[in-house]
Formats: C-alpha cells, structure tokens, sequence
C-alpha cells in the first residue's frame, strides 16, 4: 500500500515516496515526513494530550503529526517527523538506558485506559507472559509449558513502559536518543529492558551473556522468562512455528531454574 499524493501533500510532504525497510513493508518517507497506516485512534489521541507534558530534554519522541486542515490521521495514514540518527540495535547497553529513560519520563501518568481494551497479537501474547491469560491448550507445546511453569513472582512496580524500543531507537550526536515508535505497556520497567535482551539474543547474535550484564535487578532472570514467553507467544499467535531461534534464551531460563531448583 502506497500513500496518495493528496496523503503526501495533507502532511507537507516533498518529492517521491520511498518505502523504508522494517515497518512490515508499510512505512514510507517522503521528504522530511513518515507515512504509516494509521494507528490506533485511541493511541493518537493519548499521545496528543499526554505527550507535550513530558519532557523531551533526554528523549526526543516522534509524535504524530497533524495535517493542514488538523487532521491526525488522512485516508489511514498518520504521519510523523523524520528524525535524524541511526538506529540503535547492537548498542544494548544504550538502548536499555533510553528504555530506563523512557520510563523515567513518563511515572507521573497514570495508566492509559486504553491499554486495556487492546486486541492483538502482541497484547494478548503479554497478557498469556504475565499469568493473566491462558494459551490454548492446542498451542501449548512443552516447552511453553515448561516455561509458564517456570515463572514466580516478580517485585517491581507496573508503570509505563516501552514494549518494542529494538529496531525503535535512533542516535545521533549531540542529540539526544529519538524514540520512534511508542508502544506503551503498563508493566515494570526490567521487563522493557528483557524485551531488549531477549531480542538482541534470539534476533540479533549478541551473546548470551548480555541476559546477566544488561540489568542489575535481583529477579531480572523472571523478567527475561516473561519478554521470552512474550515472544514466542506472539509467533503462536502469528502462525510463526519458529521456535529455535529462541533456544540460546530457552537454555538460559530453564538450565538456570533446574540448576537452581536442584542444588538449594
């Protein structure tokens, strides 16, 4: 799907669209602005009155833009402002710095209401990681079971985070880090930092040794098991029957619970 010139020309775009990669093959630029399909209107409208009260003096955040008549969103596209930087995947530490950062920023809001009316892969896969919904048995394989049967309490407090800062993060000198995609979760802050792990790991050949170097939280390990089961979920949801790709993290999570359960 393409945007229209009457899209381009609503949003003060220049020149010829050119289909960036990522973004599921929908993300397009066209000059000094970003074309997606449109989000969903209860995020835009959150983020219109929530996001000017936050500061951007240690993360600048893409917000959506308005058209020329005020529109949010024109034939189902919403636009954003082109920032500068590069993205940020293999810089693991930095990126669960802005993850801190992002979370830091936003603890005075309360929790969006919306967040809770959500209905898609990924929120339903969150939701099956925190213990508040079951997977179909049909889908229960016995690894994800072994895992779910893995899980303890964790200690932190819910707040909101971000849930998908990998691939999501640009940096650039003298400026600060650019978040480009705001995916809120109400959940503790370790468990955005897990994702990341999780996803340099399993995505991104980092070492495995980066799931005990990236965050210094007593129950981290808890928090990497739920990013995991996060994952994997959302590629059952998907249809996506890939579970090697998670085996370095599997390994981790399970070889160290046994080897915890069999010698205390």
């Amino acid at each position: 799907m393409r945007p229209s010139e009457r899209v381009i020309a609503s949003f003060g775009g220049r020149g010829d669209p050119v289909l960036l990669d990522g973004g599921q093959g929908e993300t397009w630029v066209v000059g000094d602005v970003v074309l997606k399909p449109a989000l969903d209107p209860e995020l835009v409208e959150w983020l219109d009155q929530c996001a000017p009260a936050v500061s951007q003096d240690r993360l600048r955040l893409c917000l959506p833009l308005r058209s020329g008549h005020g529109e949010r969103q024109v034939e189902g596209w919403t636009a954003f402002p082109r920032l500068a930087g590069q993205d940020a995947r293999g810089r693991w530490t930095q990126l669960a710095d802005v993850a801190r950062a992002f979370a830091d920023v936003w603890s005075e809001m309360a929790e969006p209401p919306f967040l809770r009316r959500r209905e898609n892969p990924w929120e339903r896969a969150d939701h099956v990681a925190w213990g508040e919904a079951e997977l179909d048995p049909a889908d229960l394989t016995p690894t994800l079971r072994s895992l779910l049967g893995a899980q303890t309490p964790v200690s932190g407090r819910d707040q909101l985070i971000h849930g998908d800062l990998t691939g999501n993060v640009l940096l650039a000198p003298d400026l600060p880090p650019a978040v480009i995609d705001i995916t809120p979760y109400w959940r503790p802050v370790p468990y955005s930092v897990a994702i990341i792990a999780v996803d340099a790991v399993c995505f991104n050949g980092a070492p495995a040794d980066l799931l005990t170097t990236i965050d210094s939280a007593p129950d981290f390990r808890q928090y990497v098991l739920r990013a995991l089961l996060f994952r994997m979920v959302t590629d059952t949801y998907l249809g996506i029957a890939q579970e090697g790709r998670y085996a370095v993290v599997i390994a981790w999570i399970l070889g160290q619970t046994h080897g915890r359960t069999g010698g205390h």
